[in-house]
């Protein structure tokens, strides 16, 4: 099974795993609306990343974070619990497109994840 992803008030363009939206960012950045609801998973992870055009029309750059050492890993928020959630996510000066990356923390990724990207229009 899959995820059902949404976009209600269609501010981006949705599949079972992901959602994508132009930003047209000036660097101010964007705010990701999420209403999750739990299926048979223990919570969500959201992986954002974006392109930067005037460096590649097609790759995406994942967001980074970095422990005491200095040593970088993908960024993931992570959803536990049924709810509406508000994530501020950075953005640059240029980027054009974001796109969030949902995956199961375990279990069976059947739960509802509705979501809107606002900000960067």
């Amino acid at each position: 099974m899959a995820f059902t992803v949404t976009s209600s008030k269609i501010t981006c363009t949705v599949t079972t795993t992901t959602a994508i939206a132009n930003i047209q960012n000036s660097g101010t950045g964007v705010f990701a609306y999420i209403i999750y609801t739990g299926g048979d998973e223990t919570g969500i992870y959201i992986a954002p990343s974006v392109i930067e055009p005037n460096i590649s029309s097609s790759t995406y750059y994942q967001y980074v974070k970095s422990d005491s050492s200095f040593a970088l890993t993908a960024l993931k928020y992570s959803i536990t619990a049924d709810g509406s959630y508000r994530i501020p996510i950075t953005t640059g000066l240029g980027e054009t497109k974001l796109k969030l990356t949902f995956s199961a923390i375990s279990g069976t990724a059947n739960g509802t994840i509705d979501v809107e990207i606002r900000g960067g229009e």
